[in-house]
């Protein structure tokens, strides 16, 4: 056992001793700070003419919203909301003038969301006669209109509508700017851990061939097989724990700058079109927790790769093209099942409307979400690949003699 530790470390030294790696990590880091901290950068500018800076402004609108924070979505707020806009000036550059900075502004995220939730325009909202029970009524048949462009079957529609069931209503809005970050950022940091991991496990592999060394690895009393699952767990260490830190650099960043007020806020306030009842806490929870699954698959697929090919280069390049096409290529929404398949691909899953699809996977008569059963899947298949690897790796050895 002693013997299987000091191999243990001395495959991670390996790994991490290499500078591609720490670059790749920075570099992937460096992308994920940046894109958090990008719409606090700049000039504010309404309609092309400068007003202030994007921090200023987001200071204002973050005091609106905690002003705005507890107050259920009611018929009492409906009507000061509209109540708010309807004497606006009716100009281009509204947002330029002195009563919609005084008045209305403070009400604009109410007003976002009858927009949203009802489909209906700005100037459709502003002659609206406010109604709470108009309002819930219409966000419910939104629930029903995605079912039906998403081709859900009867079974599903059931299961949705039993969620928005749940539901209580009037909904109450919370602040929940660092949560709603967090979400925002999601596929950033799924995206810079598939790159990382693809760039730092694919010479995991190769390099024992590329530099002769793997004669003198198989000198050891542990066997060809005890190695293989060394280095491969080795390799998953790096994976994960690259997603980890990336996982912690986003958690870390929002909930400074925005606080950690809002985690049980209402999902239906931040991905409106949404019928599961969870709140955005829960949800943000769920979306790393799967990422964190992700990595142990993708980490799992890249050594895979390099083995089965003994080129770095091949893995990467195959890495590459998967994530390409994941962000380039949708299959048709009436293909349902091609659909479905392709979007649970490691490539395609961590973005937010896939984690959380409302289409679901039906076994034994019970349905599952896509966050339930897709990071079960990739545990499976991710130990078929490891098992189909060790036996590449010790074939591949002896036929190499």
């Amino acid at each position: 056992m002693n013997n299987l530790f000091t191999m243990y470390g001395y495959e991670l030294k390996k790994l991490v001793q290499k500078k591609l790696l720490w670059v790749s990590l920075l570099v992937c880091m460096a992308a994920i700070a940046f894109s958090i901290l990008f719409p606090l950068l700049g000039t504010y500018s309404a309609n092309g003419v400068p007003i202030s800076t994007n921090y200023e402004q987001h200071l204002i609108d973050q005091a609106h919203r905690k002003a705005l924070s507890g107050k259920p979505i009611d018929q009492s707020l409906l009507e000061e909301t509209l109540a708010a806009y309807k004497d606006l000036p009716i100009e281009t550059n509204y947002v330029l003038t002195e009563e919609y900075q005084t008045y209305a502004r403070p009400y604009s995220e109410i007003f976002n969301l009858i927009r949203v939730w009802t489909g209906m325009d700005k100037q459709a909202v502003v002659q609206w006669v406010p109604d709470e029970a108009t309002l819930y009524a219409t966000m419910m048949g939104r629930f029903e209109e995605s079912s039906i462009n998403n081709h859900l079957t009867e079974a599903e529609i059931a299961y949705w509508q039993g969620q928005a069931d749940t539901i209580t209503t009037p909904i109450v809005y919370q602040f929940h700017e660092a949560y709603r970050c967090i979400l925002e950022n999601f596929l950033i940091v799924g995206f810079m851990m598939l790159l990382f991991t693809a760039i730092a496990l694919s010479s995991s592999f190769p390099d024992e061939h590329t530099h002769r060394t793997d004669q003198l690895m198989l000198c050891t009393a542990n066997g060809k097989r005890r190695l293989y699952w060394v280095k491969l767990f080795a390799g998953i260490t790096v994976g994960f724990v690259g997603a980890l830190l990336m996982t912690a650099l986003t958690w870390l960043l929002c909930l400074c700058i925005y606080g950690s007020e809002g985690f049980d806020t209402s999902m239906q306030i931040f991905y409106t079109n949404y019928a599961g009842n969870i709140t955005i806490g829960k949800a943000c929870l769920i979306a790393y927790g799967c990422l964190l699954v992700t990595a142990f698959l993708i980490s799992i697929f890249v050594m895979f790769l390099s083995e089965l090919f003994h080129s770095s280069i091949a893995a990467i390049a195959i890495t590459a093209a998967m994530i390409l096409a994941g962000a380039l290529v949708q299959p048709p929404a009436e293909y349902r099942i091609l659909g479905q398949i392709w979007d649970y691909l490691p490539t395609c899953f961590l973005a937010m409307w896939n984690t959380f699809d409302i289409r679901l996977v039906s076994l034994f008569g019970t349905h599952f979400t896509s966050y339930q059963i897709v990071p079960l899947i990739y545990v499976v298949v991710a130990s078929l690949l490891a098992f189909l690897g060790r036996r590449i790796y010790c074939r591949r050895q002896i036929s190499g003699r």
